[in-house]
């Protein structure tokens, strides 16, 4: 290769790399899907993860979005979603702090996001956070802000050391309808409402510049932390001594994975297991068509029998040994296609099983949390299933305290699935208190000579039971029923 080739490779690598990093720069969110939509007439966006973390934890930016985004993209890798809503002009006024409130009830009603939420500010983004925190403290885990206005007379009131922003302040006079004295003796700015966000015990993280001559760090962070401090609540800081860019109030990230690591620590004392929080199912095929028959039928005849479980279970009712298997037992079939734990635990809470009396239930639930990974779907580790299950044992137990409870290991399935079936199965016994909870293992009939599956119990997918697998079931299934039904 000769010098000029050579160059013009060089070149063109470099050029490449400029404009790479420039994409970066402009759309840090490239590798995540990004939902446009408007709340309360606001335009707003939710960045989605590629695999959510449990419980659906999020990160609601209060203003600049696009500004240091290496916190949320670790975040984003942790499963976490990042939300926003443009209130840009309106500094944390009332009317913003309106639309804040029907932006969280989207998030968390519609969108399914997690009750609680991290708020991230970026400078005038503090007067919005804190001030939504304050009103809302139980719904926010901590706050994490970088270099954030704490008093609007500092910023953009220039009324101290800080540079100012004449036409800023008029737009706080009039966002607020305050006039200058007003603003001047107003106390509803983050370092006077600490109170609540204290009480909590929701801790705080700064980004701080020293030399920052924009938002000064003694009128803001550093007071608002003494003051936070001395009402018992929790702050960190961290400090650059010297910012290189404008007036002190921009600079590189110092310590993104630190912010993330304090972020995901306080997130998840609060992000509740999805195993756990009750959801109806999103088959439209079944829902809410089969809850509701199946809620008629049990007002229609008596039942002594109840199988709760998933499509494993409901399946059984197409099979031609579905009604000889169930003659004279009055049985109800609660198995549903597809549900999961969380399933179970509203379909219990919206009716099933009130009005009845069965003597015996049967509960095998668990194996659609254990798909293998694919886009928009990670398997639940075993000990999040397991605790959904531990749920609906309490909730079954709570509604029918007379009726013995049989909890069956999970059926195995093909290869690597299986894996992570083994793991729940080991846990799933410790839900047995041998007294009204038993916990029973049928498995080995489903398994050939070599500890697989036998195929020919299995349909195709080598999850579902055939014709064969379900005979197979019949059989272990009756003596169970005889020996707990007469269980005292």
């Amino acid at each position: 290769m000769n010098i000029s080739r050579l160059l013009i490779l060089s070149v063109f690598v470099l050029n490449s790399f400029f404009a790479l990093n420039a994409k970066s720069k402009k759309n840090p969110w490239q590798d995540y899907q990004r939902i446009n939509f408007k709340v309360d007439s606001r335009d707003a966006f939710l960045i989605k993860p590629k695999n959510e973390a449990e419980g659906k934890p999020w990160v609601w930016r209060a203003r600049f979005p696009d500004y240091h985004p290496e916190v949320d993209l670790l975040l984003l890798e942790r499963g976490f979603h990042i939300a926003y809503i443009n209130t840009n002009d309106m500094l944390g006024s009332p009317k913003a702090l309106t639309h804040w409130d029907a932006f969280y009830k989207h998030m968390t009603d519609e969108k399914g996001l997690a009750k609680k939420v991290t708020l991230e500010a970026v400078s005038r983004g503090g007067l919005f956070a804190y001030r939504w925190a304050s009103q809302n403290p139980k719904k926010v885990n901590c706050i994490y802000a970088e270099v954030p206005v704490c008093d609007f007379k500092s910023w953009p009131g220039g009324k101290a050391n800080g540079v100012g922003n004449k036409k800023a302040w008029q737009n706080v006079l009039k966002q607020y309808q305050l006039s200058e004295q007003e603003a001047m003796d107003y106390k509803k700015n983050p370092i006077d409402i600490l109170g609540p966000i204290a009480k909590e015990n929701i801790p705080l993280l700064h980004l701080i510049s020293l030399n920052d001559r924009v938002v000064p760090a003694d009128e803001n962070t550093l007071l608002l932390a003494e003051r936070y401090r001395k009402l018992g609540g929790s702050i960190e800081l961290i400090e650059v001594q010297k910012a290189p860019r404008a007036k002190g109030h921009h600079f590189d990230h110092p310590d993104p994975q630190r912010v993330a690591d304090f972020i995901q620590k306080h997130s998840s004392s609060s992000v509740k297991l999805s195993s756990i929080i009750p959801v109806p199912s999103k088959l439209k095929k079944f829902m809410p068509k089969r809850h509701n028959q199946k809620l008629e039928e049990a007002k229609k005849r008596q039942i002594d029998f109840v199988m709760i479980g998933d499509s494993i279970t409901h399946n059984w009712e197409s099979e031609k040994n579905y009604a000889p298997t169930f003659k004279d037992t009055n049985m109800l079939n609660l198995g549903f296609a597809g549900d999961r734990t969380q399933n179970v635990l509203w379909r219990i809470q919206h009716g099933a099983l009130e009005g009845i009396s069965p003597k015996l239930v049967t509960l095998m639930i668990g194996t659609n949390h254990l798909h293998n990974p694919k886009k928009d779907y990670s398997p639940d580790s075993s000990e999040d299933v397991f605790t959904g299950i531990q749920a609906v044992v309490k909730e079954i137990r709570t509604r029918l305290p007379k009726a013995k409870l049989v909890v069956f290991s999970v059926f195995p399935r093909k290869s690597p699935e299986n894996d992570r079936v083994q793991a729940l199965n080991q846990l799933i016994p410790k839900v047995a208190d041998n007294k009204m909870v038993f916990h029973v293992d049928i498995n080995d009939i489903f398994l050939d000579k070599k500890g697989g599956i036998n195929r020919a119990l299995y349909s195709r997918d080598g999850l579902h039971l055939s014709s064969n697998g379900y005979e197979a079931w019949a059989k272990a299934l009756k003596s169970i029923i005889e020996e707990y039904s007469s269980k005292n």
